[in-house]
């Protein structure tokens, strides 16, 4: 599917051809010798240590060239999927660069000839964003959309591609259609429209890395609002977390929208696919092939009604595409890509809900609080617990502050995926917790002492006392343990004067759908105002010692 008038000639006869798409419908007939979908003008390869790959269809048994830089490239084509005659060229190391054309020519067993022009190709970092609606969210949605969409002039080196919604019970070797073929920024490219292109949070993040690094950018969207990550996680992701029962069908909606007026299928009113792998297999199955940088993730809301399984699916996902994306790409893509994901957000504006919010929260650091641990290497996450948007026009599960999310999680690929150490990346997080029974007093240390933090307000904490150990997330055992007062610049101490004759059982802070209103939670650091997460401890865990 060459996109965007890359030039197709046909000797002895020049002829311009317009892009061509291949229609669910079949309405459109695919020339034999093209590209894959996701190959274009605009586009951009993934840059070096990495090798990109490119390939495309042919006729039977054709010979084929490719050039770059005055370098030629043979290959032959080969069986493939779906009776077709496949064909692909493995490039070499590239740096930052840009724009070349790419050249190929295919010439088929009766010396027959074409030739199609890739123009404006860009080598830089590709990064592939998926998830569900808050991925989906665009530009125009946001705040400050009519600044943003024209500050999208000022970024010509950061290039957009956008997958269009399709599903499939079977996997796909490409794409059935593409929504937005690779695109200059501009502000019809960025915000087409609601629940059409481009990502708000995806654009923020690759702006704010060509920000940093000054060379390309390529963002590659792949999302559909309302959907649970069984949709996207392969068999063998499942089979390895025993999920074997589909979802219920007829799914009812979680969280009502705010306003009537938006269309009823945009925000999870009415929920996308559910089915086990069904998104695996049109919108990511088709991908393998191509080599990117790390993949970026926002996704959650769907699974917070039945939130138990997450904190296996989650990783689990997480290693299978990191499996198959290097395989696919013949080890191009590293095997321990970076992947960095959103932590969701709240809903409803309602402090004292808990529902499965805060659960998966926590399952999607596979309970440990933050990233990235041993179950989850080279993972990277902003928490977005406290920049909820309860009047969001589009339903208080769709926060419209995406560009303070996209700041916390570039922080953390810069940190993680690009290995800048001395950037401060995440909120203080609990390294010791002492607890002193006969003064109803816990002392929480943060990072080791290292990170300087601010209090703001003194709630959100809160102890479980239980002679029976009865804490569970819903128990009506949890107390209020208020912050009595600083410790240093380094820790709070907290007050459980409510639990004086109960023994205590757990720790937990923050633990609500809707924690604080927008940047108002009580513990930050004061290096990049970053949100403590929430935990979830038993008073037996290693860190915690009693006096």
């Amino acid at each position: 599917m060459a996109t965007d008038s890359a030039r197709r000639i046909v000797w002895p006869c020049i002829s311009l051809i317009f892009p061509l798409f291949v229609l669910a419908s079949g309405a459109d007939v695919a020339p034999t010798f093209r590209l894959a979908s996701y190959y274009g003008n605009h586009m951009v390869l993934q840059m070096e240590p990495h090798k990109s790959k490119i390939w495309g269809y042919g006729a039977a048994n054709a010979n084929l060239e490719l050039i770059l830089k005055g370098k030629p490239y043979v290959t032959q084509t080969y069986p493939g999927p779906d009776q077709e005659w496949i064909w692909q060229v493995i490039l070499d190391r590239m740096p930052p660069s840009g724009p070349f054309d790419i050249t190929i020519k295919h010439r088929d067993t009766q010396n027959v000839t074409e030739v199609i022009v890739l123009q404006d190709v860009l080598f830089g970092d590709v990064w592939f964003c998926s998830g569900q609606s808050n991925m989906q969210f665009t530009v125009n949605e946001v705040f400050n959309a009519s600044q943003e969409m024209m500050e999208s002039y000022k970024y010509p080196n950061v290039r957009l591609f956008t997958a269009d919604l399709v599903e499939s019970h079977e996997p796909y070797y490409d794409l059935k259609s593409v929504l937005e073929p690779w695109s200059i920024p501009s502000p019809e490219t960025v915000a087409k429209g609601p629940k059409v292109y481009f990502s708000a949070l995806c654009w923020f993040y690759g702006r704010n890395i060509y920000d940093h690094f000054k060379y390309p950018i390529g963002l590659v969207v792949s999302c559909w609002g309302g959907t649970p990550i069984e949709a996207w996680s392969s068999p063998d992701s499942l089979r390895k977390c025993n999920i074997t029962d589909e979802p219920v069908k007829d799914r009812k909606l979680i969280y009502p929208m705010k306003n009537p007026a938006v269309p009823p299928n945009y925000g999870g009113e009415v929920p996308g696919p559910a089915e086990h792998s069904i998104l695996w297999n049109s919108m990511i199955h088709p991908f393998l092939n191509l080599t990117v940088r790390g993949v970026l993730w926002y996704q959650g809301e769907s699974n917070a009604p039945a939130p138990e399984s997450y904190s296996c699916s989650f990783p689990a996902m997480i290693e299978d595409w990191r499996d198959k994306f290097y395989i696919g790409t013949d080890k191009q893509t590293d095997q321990q890509f970076p992947f960095g994901f959103v932590q969701i957000s709240s809903v409803q504006g309602n402090e004292t809900l808990i529902n499965g919010y805060p659960t998966i929260r926590w399952h999607q650091t596979a309970d440990y609080g933050y990233v990235p641990n041993e179950k989850m290497p080279n993972v990277f996450m902003a928490v977005a617990m406290d920049i909820g948007d309860p009047q969001s026009p589009w339903g208080p599960v769709h926060p419209r502050y995406k560009e303070d999310a996209a700041h916390r999680l570039t922080l953390a690929g810069r940190a993680v995926a690009y290995g800048e150490n001395y950037v401060k990346f995440q909120g203080p997080f609990p390294t010791e917790i002492i607890i002193i029974p006969q003064l109803n007093i816990i002392d929480i240390i943060y990072d080791n002492k290292e990170t300087e933090i601010v209090i703001q307000y003194d709630n959100g904490f809160e102890v479980c006392c239980s002679p029976t150990n009865n804490c569970t997330y819903l128990s009506t055992d949890w107390h209020a343990a208020p912050i009595s007062s600083a410790i240093g610049t380094y820790g709070v101490q907290l007050s459980t004067k409510q639990c004086s004759n109960e023994t205590m059982q757990a720790i937990r802070y923050a633990w609500r759908d809707y924690p604080c209103v927008y940047k108002q939670c009580s513990v930050y650091s004061r290096v990049n105002a970053l949100p403590a997460p929430h935990i979830l401890f038993s008073l037996t865990d290693k860190r915690v010692i009693w006096k």
